[in-house]
């Protein structure tokens, strides 16, 4: 193992950086537990000592860190009402910096606790240093800086206010300790990255699945069974929304596959449907796809099968903006020349159905209306 595999827990670096959202968030959460058990603890204790049931003088420190602790605490509970895994580099930086100021927030109340009652050892700090360094992720060498910079604050603290056996104590106490909560620290985190990279490979594996049934693998369009899930979902819920059902066909297509071959083909496919989503604004290929689509109101299209794409439009005013789209992307395809020696160029036909807001209308219903024109326009091609 590598100084620099050890420094993040026997991963490399850059594995150690696709997993620190998730380190992040357990900080986090981790920081929020902990600060609402020390501040109902705090609170406790600023009241005994308010009310002389232990001594006066620790009033002001117990007061001060339930201060602290409440406001740490108010802080954790507006972050907590937000989607932690959605939330971007800023709110990342956020939290982080929460827990950060929580754990600062325990070592500091371990370090003024030992200065308090000089006669005692410095338990509290030593409990405090233990529990920071199983439950918070860093990195070994922060982690490392972090306890040893308050642990040689409290051994300073005790040398200046104790006396010197009990501050000879606190030296060798911290010392052992340090040592203790660092091979913790490793051991606990070590298996937390384990199961971070686990659930991430599940969650990308999952995430590629998804991918791949609902994306056509030669056009990045929508497959039929997505386009009728998605389109069937935005028709049920619809309230006076119109959506226009676009059907294509590309026009003698089957001579470009027995004239040029089916690669020729596929690069033709993949050229129409790569107008065909410039032409809409269809986002790239995403597992959440269906879900964004379904509800920012955007178009989306889909290879059903062969040559025969279709496009979903939403939000068209009435069928004549609809023939207007559909002619504005013919005219584009019409653009891509399939051979150039032959002048041969793609052309389509189109047939449009269009759904009336507020009027139950099927999927199937739009798809047959739609091939209906579309055939029907096929044949005008001809002639």
């Amino acid at each position: 193992m590598t100084l620099d595999e050890f420094n993040h827990y026997g991963y490399s670096r850059r594995i150690f950086r696709e997993t620190l959202r998730d380190v992040s968030i357990n900080n986090f959460n981790a920081g929020y537990h902990l600060n609402t058990w020390f501040l109902a603890i705090m609170a406790a204790l600023t009241l005994f000592s308010g009310i002389g049931v232990f001594p006066s003088a620790f009033f002001p420190v117990y007061a001060f860190f339930a201060a602290l602790s409440a406001v740490c605490e108010i802080a954790s509970l507006r972050i907590r009402k937000y989607d932690l895994d959605t939330m971007g580099d800023d709110g990342n930086r956020i939290i982080r910096t929460l827990s950060h100021g929580i754990m600062a927030n325990l070592l500091a109340f371990g370090v003024a606790a030992s200065v308090v009652d000089p006669a005692m050892v410095a338990t509290s700090f030593l409990v405090i240093m233990v529990i920071v360094a199983i439950v918070f992720m860093e990195t070994m060498v922060i982690m490392s800086f972090r306890l040893a910079l308050f642990g040689g604050i409290l051994v300073i603290s005790s040398f200046v206010t104790k006396e010197p056996v009990f501050a000879a104590g606190d030296a060798v106490n911290v010392i052992i300790f340090l040592a203790g909560a660092l091979i913790l620290h490793f051991m606990f985190q070590r298996e937390k990255m384990g199961r971070f990279i686990t659930a991430r490979m599940l969650e990308e594996s999952r995430r590629e699945l998804k991918v791949q049934s609902t994306f056509d693998s030669l056009t990045g369009m929508l497959n039929r069974p997505a386009f009728y899930e998605l389109a069937s979902s935005i028709l049920r819920d619809a309230q006076n929304e119109r959506v226009a059902f676009l059907a294509f066909d590309l026009d003698d297509f089957k001579n470009v596959n027995d004239s040029f071959g089916h690669k020729r083909g596929d690069a033709t496919l993949a050229a129409v449907s790569a107008a065909f989503r410039e032409e809409i604004g269809m986002n790239e290929e995403s597992w959440d796809f269906m879900n964004q689509t379904l509800n920012d109101g955007s178009n989306f299209a889909a290879r059903l099968g062969g040559d025969e794409f279709i496009i979903a439009a939403r939000g068209l005013s009435n069928e004549n903006a609809a023939h207007e789209m559909a002619q504005r992307i013919i005219d584009r395809i019409g653009l891509i020349c399939v051979d150039w020696e032959s002048g041969l160029y793609v052309s389509a036909s189109v047939g449009i159905a269009m759904s009336l807001g507020g009027r139950p209308t099927t999927v199937d219903e739009l798809c047959q209306l739609a091939d209906e024109r579309l055939y029907k326009d096929k044949r005008n091609n001809l002639h």
